[in-house]
């Protein structure tokens, strides 16, 4: 039976310590956590609940005694600290939820963008009164996919009364390069470093992203007529100022699937990629394909169209003495930003801007805080400012992201994607705004 077909209470759960879990998937995981339950002693399955309690306890005071180098540990309880840990357990989720409400624990979910980010689970846990972190059953329910959340910041747009917004972010984006110097020119002769009167500063806005959606099924079957290809590209990109568009799951995929097409021939491309199931797309492939791009496993039944945003390129060169310089043109005046979010319902603190930046070779860097000569701070703390306005709208908690573009002469905001369950890894974004707010 397909994994989406299992009720959510019935999947199973392995309880099992670190030990057994430092593999380099979840599914290396599994299989590691099965073998030493099979290899586990019956006993141990087989003792009361309070002598495996004492076992439990025992182990983990020893590996703390022994991580602060204290000599002799193992010898007290008759082994060494490298002493095996009790071996994994298997339960379903609704063992699991009654276990963890008997103990009081709170739950620290880690679910993937599929299946189980719908909200079921985080249901369950709200009816047994178990704490868990990330968003709520109401969030995750309504904005499991792009274009949900697309509405969700749609109506919070309309609601807030900015007026054509989406239909004037794509143009707005776009303008040309020879106004974009010109406004910079003025910007830069009247006011040096911010606004000085904020009753003058210019109007500030929260945009949407635009989105078009196009059928699986329909665009696979262009494959068999080509020559309609760039018709379809056409009229797909009609409307839109971009020289490129974005095709991506409906499905918050973590990035996966997230294509840039530059005409019919890259649409064609990915059409028959998608249809012989391939996982990848091998870099080159593609018009200005840096690197390979990875495909869902599972073919979705629409795809996502979005304009690319082109801004100028925020690059990073190494300098003699391994300093590091940040080069930006300036032309386009919209810039590439990622907001961390911490803190309860209804009260999300946001965090110093992230600038996203691009080295010489494509790779990606992270900029915190933004440089001043490229996102003044007042553009900076107007995108905080909205950042925390959409979080305390769309209902958000605990630790989120909002990414998206900062006008830097206005300080709007366009919206890319808003993170429920950021990345957290050494070197991401929020954790170098965390360092950055308590002076690290």
């Amino acid at each position: 039976m397909p994994p989406t077909e299992v009720g959510t209470l019935n999947r199973q759960v392995i309880v099992a310590n670190p030990q057994h879990l430092a593999r380099h998937t979840i599914e290396e995981a599994a299989e590691a956590a099965e073998r030493q339950a099979d290899r586990a002693r019956q006993w141990y399955h087989a003792a009361h609940v309070v002598a495996r309690q004492q076992l439990d306890s025992q182990f983990e005071t020893q590996m703390e005694v022994d991580a602060h180098y204290i000599e002799g540990v193992g010898a007290a309880w008759g082994a060494a600290a490298c002493r095996l840990p009790p071996p994994p357990r298997f339960m379903d989720v609704q063992e699991f939820i009654a276990e963890a409400s008997t103990v009081g624990a709170t739950v620290l979910l880690a679910l993937d963008d599929s299946s189980t980010a719908t909200g079921d689970l985080q249901q369950h846990l709200e009816a047994a009164g178990v704490g868990y972190t990330g968003p709520s059953a109401d969030f995750a329910i309504t904005h499991s996919s792009r274009l949900a959340l697309s509405k969700a910041i749609d109506d919070i747009i309309n609601e807030a009364g900015a007026e054509d917004a989406v239909a004037g972010a794509a143009a707005e984006l776009h303008r040309s390069q020879a106004e974009g110097a010109a406004e910079s020119d003025a910007a830069t002769a009247a006011e040096p470093a911010a606004p000085a009167d904020e009753g003058s500063a210019p109007a500030i806005g929260l945009i949407n992203m635009p989105r078009k959606v196009i059928k699986t099924a329909e665009l696979l079957g262009y494959l068999k007529t080509p020559e309609e290809l760039e018709d379809v590209f056409e009229t797909l990109k009609a409307d839109w100022e971009s020289i490129s568009i974005c095709i991506k799951p409906p499905a918050r995929s973590g990035g996966m699937g997230v294509v840039r097409l530059f005409n019919a021939k890259d649409l064609g491309i990915l059409a028959n990629t998608m249809q012989k199931r391939l996982p990848r797309i091998p870099a080159g492939t593609l018009s200005s394909q840096l690197q390979a791009i990875t495909l869902p496993l599972h073919i979705p039944d629409i795809m996502v169209l979005e304009p690319w945003i082109d801004t100028d390129p925020v690059t990073v060169v190494q300098q003699q003495g391994g300093q590091v310089e940040v080069q930006w043109a300036g032309q386009s005046r919209w810039v590439e930003v990622y907001v961390g979010l911490l803190g309860e319902l209804g009260q999300m603190y946001a965090l110093s801007p992230t600038l996203i930046a691009f080295g010489e070779n494509g790779h990606r860097h992270h900029f915190t805080p933004a440089p001043e000569g490229i996102l003044p701070p007042w553009a900076a703390e107007a995108a905080q400012g909205f950042s925390e306005a959409l979080a305390v709208s769309l209902g958000l908690r605990s630790v989120a992201a909002v990414e998206g573009f900062v006008n830097v002469d206005t300080g709007e905001l366009i919206v890319l994607d808003v993170q429920h369950r950021p990345s957290l890894d050494d070197g991401s974004p929020i954790l170098q705004q965390v360092w950055l707010c308590v002076g690290i």
